[in-house]
């Protein structure tokens, strides 16, 4: 996955260089849109995020490449496959979609200079196109998971509004994030006010910043409301942050490239204490990040050799053709269940039966009477478990082994 992880900031490199990002810009651009608890894509296998990520880093880039050859057809369908294969990784980058076609319609009005109903015209096949594809991975959502309120993630009947609203304000001002838009602010002023001689000046470059800059904190904001609407019953944590990191990332480094770009006649002076104010905003909004991003590995090689220890003691210690029950939360541990049962499948010669007892649903406790070992995923489900079996589990029969975060009966010789 180190190696998949590269390809990602590659591609997002290259994406910030295609924007005439400087390289110390660019590679910014990667960090923040990488480093942080979603850093975990970095060594996490066969997770939907690091996919995503480098298709959809790809369709903007194909989407920027259209846009500087003037809609190029090549360009347009490889942005459409990309962003496609972006959609069907995971149902985020598919909600992601609007925001997407409306950063590429316009992209298309920016290189090009035409108006907005043109570039709209420009891009409406692969609007069309996008529109069947989201459509098509909304259905199949739905027909796979007809009830939404399962499970601790998606979207829930029972979310209010104001849920949505706290997520959203919550994601927008983490961390040291609102001081940045405090030196933003300023560095805009900078833009408006930087020696102006008359009114009509500062109409024309408020005008100037309005058609370059609102437009595309809009569409970050468009962006952002799609992840938390998926991600509000959730919350954000871990890889959950991508994609949305990215319209952050990009709106964080933009002011770097204006001063850069359209403050040319101002002193090096100015231009370098307020690319000095925004940076060391960044640097401080970035260090618990870094932090965060070193947490998560060190918890991930933890929980990894948990993991190991405990699945290795459940084969070693589970006779052939004797019955596993698997006590476990319905709401959090499904793909683990899955995960294990597979597992079981692969390390035994002949697979031992695997019974699933999920908590907190009425079922039947008579599995646990014959069973060869009993797996708890979950040391907090031990006590509920014990009172509920004490009728059907001799606890003198088997021999208790804690791992980690698991518990592990197996029944003595």
């Amino acid at each position: 996955m180190g190696v998949f992880g590269s390809l990602v900031a590659s591609v997002l490199y290259s994406f910030g260089r295609s924007l005439r990002f400087s390289i110390p810009e660019a590679l910014l651009f990667v960090l923040l849109c990488l480093l942080g608890p979603q850093a975990e894509l970095w060594w996490m296998n066969g997770n939907n995020e690091s996919r995503g990520v480098f298709f959809m880093g790809l369709a903007l880039l194909f989407a920027l490449l259209s846009a500087r050859h003037n809609g190029h057809i090549g360009y347009k369908v490889l942005f459409c496959v990309t962003m496609a294969i972006a959609a069907y990784c995971k149902e985020s980058f598919a909600l992601a979609i609007p925001a997407v076609m409306l950063f590429k319609i316009y992209l298309h009005r920016f290189y090009t200079n035409t108006t907005w109903y043109l570039s709209l015209r420009n891009n409406f096949i692969e609007g069309v196109l996008m529109t069947c594809v989201l459509l098509s991975v909304v259905i199949m959502v739905r027909l796979k998971n007809p009830t939404m309120n399962i499970g601790y993630a998606g979207v829930s009947e029972e979310t209010r509004i104001t849920d949505y609203l706290r997520t959203f304000l919550t994601f927008a001002g983490e961390d040291r994030l609102a001081l940045i838009w405090i030196v933003q602010l300023y560095i805009i002023a900078c833009l408006l006010f930087y020696q102006i001689d008359s009114l009509r000046e500062f109409k024309t470059r408020l005008m100037h910043l309005a058609e370059c800059y609102f437009p595309l904190v809009m569409i970050a904001a468009l962006f952002i409301a799609t992840q938390v609407f998926i991600y509000t019953k959730s919350s954000f944590i871990g890889r959950y942050y991508i994609p949305a990191t990215i319209p952050v990332a990009l709106l964080l480094v933009l002011p770097l490239y204006f001063v850069r770009k359209k403050l040319p006649d101002a002193s090096r002076t100015s231009r370098a204490t307020a690319s000095i104010f925004l940076a060391a905003a960044v640097l401080l909004y970035l260090y618990p990040k870094a932090q965060a991003a070193y947490q998560s590995g060190r918890d991930f090689r933890v929980f990894g050799n948990e993991i190991n220890g405990f699945l290795t003691a459940v084969v070693q210690q589970t006779p052939p053709d004797g019955a596993i029950v698997l006590v476990y939360n319905p709401i959090y541990d499904v793909e683990t269940v899955e995960s294990f049962r597979t597992y079981v499948n692969v390390f035994k010669s002949k697979p031992n039966p695997v019974v699933k007892l999920p908590t907190s649903q009425k079922q039947s406790l008579h599995p646990v009477r014959t069973a060869a070992s009993v797996v708890l995923l979950d040391h907090r489900l031990e006590p509920d478990f014990l009172e509920e079996s004490r009728d059907e589990f001799n606890l003198d029969s088997f021999t208790r082994q804690p791992i980690g975060r698991y518990i592990f009966y197996y029944r003595k010789p």
